[in-house]
């Protein structure tokens, strides 16, 4: 059985967990909460369980297990959907909410300017 590897993540730093997970490739199956929703879409790229039924979680773990192949293609979605949350993104936003532009630092690249 191939190894697997859980990833421990502090409360505070909940927000960053699904962009970073779905960017690595990761199957995700995250508690259908809040913050969660608004990055996880159940079954396209990633999957969701009701955080206060414990059975539904184990449920769906189970169902993951079981069918890995499935799998791949969360994973593929959920990578692809982790690029609207990189650097130029979050700078994109910024600007808009602010209204403003931000300046380059001088020794960025403008490649990473233009993305």
């Amino acid at each position: 059985m191939p190894c697997r590897t859980a990833i421990e993540t502090s409360s505070l730093r909940m927000p960053c967990f699904p962009p970073e997970a779905m960017a690595t490739g990761c199957r995700i199956l995250a508690s259908d909460t809040a913050p969660v929703r608004e990055v996880i879409r159940d079954g396209e790229n990633g999957e969701r369980a009701d955080f206060f039924k414990p059975a539904d979680l184990s449920h769906k773990l189970l169902a993951a297990l079981a069918d890995p192949t499935r799998g791949q293609a969360l994973r593929q979605a959920a990578r692809a959907d982790a690029q609207a949350y990189g650097l130029a993104a979050g700078v994109r936003a910024y600007e808009h909410l602010l209204g403003l532009p931000m300046l380059p630092r001088p020794a960025q690249a403008a490649s990473e300017v233009a993305a």
